[in-house]
């Protein structure tokens, strides 16, 4: 390849440059028969597509995945990764080394150490695009009125928005409209609200084919966790049912209907009193027998937990044992090796 000039080659006759060098976007992105897109069929855009399939049919949006931010292991696992994040050392490099780019990199470190709440905490915030598929960061400009920078205007602070209040609007190639970021609503109270689309800083997780929306890292972990959750609630009703002894009781049936019936309802007051106390009192005429009844262990909802336990770590991290203890012989030979594999993940995160 020639280091030509702009200049060398402005010079050149027009008979001895290209013809016509290909260029421009022709492959449109949208589709007007997508169910998923909001198309219209008058406007040139797509809006508030999430290529999500979860998300769409659960009828919560991104929500879905806010919720299982709450479950201990699906916590972890993202804050293990985050934090590894946290730990990579970062800088500015000038451009050259000339004295003007030297000073602008200077600038910008300075700049980016001194954004409020601290710039770790921004790259905290970002890393919510592993939950959402995609984070939106509103970014808040002043001018310096002292110090060496003063006259200058820097970038004071990054304030992270909730992204299930956001969606975008395309063009037909899938690129961001100039006031492409649409809140839900204003604050003057506008619904469905276009804002300016340099005014956000926008960080899009496992983007693929240019969507904005990006990917939840939560995606392939959500069956693991609809199961776990549902294990859950099913092992509180085996415990609450076989934690302690069933009864079963007599009453005499002499006497009219009504005497039966008090009789019966006199023993079932018996058996929620047994309960809650240590010690009942029994008409001498009724008889109780505690039952032991012989049930499945509830071991198998542990079993099943702890399988689900594996499917979210390896969804989020890839691997499963520094989340999980070491059970079988080399678990520290296997540790390392499943932490090489967190490191690429993070590696792949950082650039």
């Amino acid at each position: 390849m020639t280091n030509t000039t702009p200049e060398k080659l402005a010079e050149k006759p027009k008979s001895a440059r290209r013809k016509k060098v290909p260029g421009g976007e022709i492959a449109a992105a949208f589709n007007p028969n997508n169910p998923f897109g909001n198309w219209t069929g008058n406007k040139t855009f797509l809006r508030s597509y999430n290529p999500d399939d979860l998300v769409k049919s659960r009828g919560k949006g991104i929500q879905i995945y806010q919720e299982m931010t709450r479950e201990r292991f699906v916590k972890a696992a993202l804050q293990q990764k985050t934090t590894m994040l946290l730990s990579v050392p970062w800088g500015v490099k000038p451009a050259t080394n000339s004295a003007e780019h030297v000073e602008q990199a200077k600038f910008v470190a300075w700049n980016f150490k001194n954004l409020a709440g601290g710039f770790s905490r921004d790259i905290w915030e970002m890393c919510d695009a592993m939950v959402a598929g995609y984070s939106v960061q509103e970014k808040l400009y002043e001018e310096i009125i002292y110090g060496d920078y003063v006259g200058k205007v820097r970038l004071a602070a990054l304030k992270s928005k909730d992204p299930y209040y956001f969606g975008f609007a395309f063009d037909p190639y899938m690129n961001l409209l100039p006031d492409g970021v649409i809140i839900t609503h204003s604050a003057a109270n506008e619904t469905e609200k276009p804002l300016p689309s340099d005014k956000f800083f926008i960080f899009s997780f496992l983007k693929k084919y240019e969507n904005l929306y990006g990917q939840s890292d939560l995606r392939a972990a959500y069956r693991a966790f609809w199961i776990k959750d549902t294990a859950w609630k099913l092992r509180s009703v085996y415990m609450e049912r076989f934690s302690g002894n069933n009864l079963k009781g007599k009453y005499p049936r002499n006497g009219t209907q009504a005497q039966m019936k008090e009789n019966r309802d006199m023993l079932k007051d018996i058996f929620k009193t047994w309960q809650n106390e240590t010690g009942v009192a029994i008409p001498e005429d009724m008889e109780i027998e505690v039952l032991q009844l012989s049930t499945s262990s509830d071991s198998e909802y542990a079993r099943a937990m702890a399988d689900c336990n594996v499917d979210i770590a390896v969804g989020i991290l890839g691997e499963t044992l520094t989340l999980n203890e070491g059970r079988k012989t080399g678990a520290r030979t296997m540790g390392e090796i499943h932490k090489e594999v967190v490191d690429l993940f993070v590696l792949f995160l950082d650039m």
